[in-house]
């Protein structure tokens, strides 16, 4: 299947009988790869071409004849040029020079002799190409690829997208500990993994003596292994891959909240601006995002969102609609803030830092910035208008991030175990995934505290997955290391571990219905006099580690109503007096404990039994 974005495989040879034959058999493959093929008989033609299509991805095809001429010109530096495949049938090569060419540029590939492993390797590299593309995959439709750029985030069911901008966010407060070690320790990475690569090992050197944290944004610009790197793994949600470079992620956060300000120069505070993005969607990504879309549906990006100031800029992004493809424009309005007042999600114009200066009126949005979709509109049959409005978290006007608010607002360690439960009820990451996230931060340089909240969110996976012995196992680990931290960890902080600690014991004592464990366990929790809060994300949750539920419904399974009825309405009158919002859900997780998990063990009598208690609930509170 052809890739579905510009394309454009570029062939540079002399008109000679030795590869004409070759030449024009290449040519009828590659038709099938890419619709789009130039052919040119020397490398003028071809520099005046490759720097004309900006917006393309250019496959260059050069005989050995040629190679010198091309590197003579710099087209191997063109940001657009993403892999030169080097022909040489006759064996004319000499393999000295071709590892210095290799060394001047990665994207420099073997040389082949044979049409047919060229062909291939062509093959190989665009579809790899579209796989890292951020044209090719949409940014709204909400699909399964692991590669895509945003996530809707509508509803509760969509609590578990907010775990990556939480990864993030729990990224950026993170202590540094040592920036220097993380850049050596991600240059080491990158020369593994690049090790057979002389061009990406000669760019990794300079990156290791020029780059400073002022020029980031530089980096992040250039046409370098770097770039791509950084966006894969960002768009793959690669937690390891982006932790290595977490380094780099707080230097283009400061530069962009430094140069927030220029907006200034012809924006007051609290003025808005739009800015714009052009790229190629197909008609089932539309229609799916059509399909979800409703007023106010929030999505949040997955990498940084290129935009422009200049429409007609955003438009060429947006390239030429073929077959099942269209164009997509989106127009997004953002509220210019007091620069003072630093934001978590900043976004700024970037000329002034990027490599290709102020021609493309870039303005960049930061990585997990979240939108709301307002409106979508058919221009014309091949290119729509979605239009946006960028929404900052923090403003407390704003009710469509409140969900995001509500998760962020804690300390470190139970944002790690909050990460780790959003994971692991992810449709597209699971438990596993939670525990290479828990394992990832326990074998990293982290303080003591956080290695032991790794161990209660172990202890919550293993719950969720019937392994009592194991759950409680973890927790006990867990427990034995907050006494050690007693003396050094911020004490509401510790506080909140405990209690989760002894949520989930007991919880695992509930599962084997020993509730009078399980209530001891509670009871514990209790004593610490250290609240959750009952929010939207507790219910999501099942209100795990509220202790006073916890309690109440334990009661009510020990078939203790009246307890259960005063504590219901304890709860009611301290917990929730603030808002009714939560009333219903509560009411009905206490009243209907032991139904759902006698009904699915098919158990008549324990059922009956609870739902005699169910009915005296009720009664109780008819009354």
């Amino acid at each position: 299947m052809k890739p579905s974005i510009d394309f454009v495989t570029v062939i540079v040879a002399r008109p000679t009988e030795s590869y004409t034959s070759e030449i024009k058999r290449i040519k009828e493959e590659v038709w099938q790869i890419t619709d789009h093929i130039e052919e040119y008989a020397g490398v003028d033609e071809c520099e005046s071409f490759v720097r004309s299509a900006r917006y393309k991805y250019i496959f260059i095809i050069v005989t050995i004849d040629l190679i010198n001429d091309l590197f003579s010109l710099n087209i191997h530096q063109i940001r657009q040029v993403q892999s030169i495949f080097l022909f040489d049938p006759y064996k004319n090569s000499n393999p000295l020079h071709i590892n210095d060419l290799r060394k001047l540029s990665y994207k420099m590939e073997e040389v082949y002799i044979s049409s047919n492993d060229l062909i291939r390797h062509v093959e190989k590299c665009v579809h790899e190409c579209a796989n890292k593309s951020d044209i090719l995959l949409s940014s709204l439709a909400g699909c399964s690829s692991d590669t895509m750029t945003t996530n809707l985030v509508n509803n509760i069911a969509d609590f578990a997208e907010l775990w990556f901008p939480l990864y993030i966010d729990f990224l950026f407060e993170l202590p540094m500990v040592d920036s220097k070690e993380e850049k050596l320790r991600f240059i080491e990475q990158c020369r593994r993994h690049f090790a057979h690569n002389p061009g990406a090992l000669q760019l990794i050197a300079e990156f290791e003596e020029y780059y400073e944290p002022h020029g980031a944004l530089y980096y992040y610009t250039c046409d370098g292994f770097f770039y791509r790197i950084v966006n894969r793994a960002l768009r793959r949600q690669a937690i390891e891959c982006i932790r290595d470079f977490r380094f780099f992620l707080l230097d283009i956060r400061n530069q962009l909240q430094l140069a927030h300000e220029k907006f200034l120069d012809d924006t007051k505070v609290g003025m808005s601006k739009t800015f714009f993005r052009g790229q190629l969607m197909s008609d089932a990504e539309l229609e799916e995002l059509q399909k979800k879309h409703r007023e106010g549906t929030l999505i949040t990006t997955n990498s940084y969102l290129s935009t422009s100031e200049c429409s007609e800029t955003a438009r060429i992004f947006a390239g030429q609609p073929t077959n099942g493809i269209v164009s997509i424009l989106f127009e997004i309005t953002a509220e210019i803030k007091d620069p003072q007042i630093k934001q978590r999600k900043p976004f700024a114009r970037i000329g002034h830092l990027s490599k290709f200066g102020n021609a493309e009126h870039e303005v960049l949005f930061s990585i997990g910035s979240f939108f709301k979709i307002d409106q979508i509109d058919e221009e014309s049959p091949s290119c729509w208008i979605v239009k946006m409005t960028f929404v900052d978290e923090d403003d407390q006007n704003q009710i469509v991030t409140s969900d995001f608010r509500i998760l962020r607002t804690c300390s470190l360690e139970m944002k790690i175990i909050k990460i780790g439960d959003l994971l692991a009820k992810h449709s597209r990451q699971g438990i596993s995934k939670a525990r290479d996230f828990y394992d990832l931060i326990k074998t990293s340089n982290s303080s003591e505290a956080l290695k032991a909240a790794c161990d209660a969110g172990l202890g919550w996976l293993a719950l969720n997955e019937k392994n009592v012995s194991l759950a409680i196992e973890q927790q006990q680990k867990a427990l034995a290391l907050y006494e050690k931290l007693k003396t050094e960890c911020d004490s509401e902080n510790l506080t909140h571990l405990y209690i989760t600690s002894y949520n989930c014991i007991g919880a695992c004592f509930r599962q084997l219905k020993k509730y009078p464990q399980a209530l001891e366990c509670y009871c514990k929790a209790d004593k610490l006099a250290l609240k959750v809060p009952i929010d939207k994300y507790a219910m999501y949750e099942g209100y795990r580690n509220i202790t006073s539920i916890n309690i109440a419904l334990t009661h009510k399974l020990l078939g203790n109503v009246d307890q259960t009825w005063e504590l219901y309405k304890k709860i009611l009158a301290y917990e929730m007096n603030t808002s009714t919002r939560f009333h219903g859900p509560t009411y009905l997780t206490i009243a209907q404990a032991g139904l759902q998990e006698a009904q699915i063990a098919n158990d008549v009598h324990e059922y009956e039994r609870h739902f005699q208690h169910w009915k005296a609930f009720l009664d109780l509170s008819l009354t």
